[in-house]
């Protein structure tokens, strides 16, 4: 039983890091996704103010315009790449916390294996030791039949 009490609380602690696991994998993930939202914005924006200048070339744009707009535009593709950086970068860390988790998980089923495989272990015994006394108790009576001793006081 003493056994059993500790792989008991190894596979309790296993699985509270288990689940630790799972929150920063959760975390990582909705980080992962603020990033891409925000990426896909700043692209989304860089095509609308590019098609913009394209409507406002046709209709003629003066030197200075055009000037503002590809600083404006050169500030855009900063911020892409800079927000590009922290999608891979939000990418990795889910790439990481995911391997973070499943070694994790793996553990976790490690101790329910031991456990399982120690249940078995003593069900056996007990099985074992179920038989033993068995068999000592049909030998007795066997015995006290061959004897002439009905277990009964005369």
């Amino acid at each position: 039983m003493n056994n059993r009490t500790a792989l008991d609380t190894l596979q309790q602690l296993a699985q509270k890091e288990t689940d630790g696991a799972a929150r920063q994998l959760t975390s990582a993930l909705e980080q992962q996704s603020s990033a891409k939202q925000k990426l896909d914005m700043l692209l989304e924006l860089r095509a609308e103010y590019t098609e913009r200048l394209l409507r406002q070339s046709r209709e003629g744009m003066s030197i200075a315009a055009i000037k503002n707009f590809q600083a404006f535009m050169k500030k855009i593709d900063e911020a892409i790449a800079g927000q590009t950086r922290l999608a891979a970068n939000a990418t990795t860390q889910v790439e990481q916390a995911n391997a973070g988790w499943q070694s994790k998980k793996r553990a976790e089923k490690t101790w329910e294996s031991l456990i399982s495989r120690n249940e078995r272990t003593v069900l056996l015994k007990e099985q074992k030791q179920d038989r033993k006394l068995m068999d000592e108790y049909a030998s007795r009576a066997a015995r006290r039949t061959m004897n002439g001793d009905d277990g009964n006081a005369h």
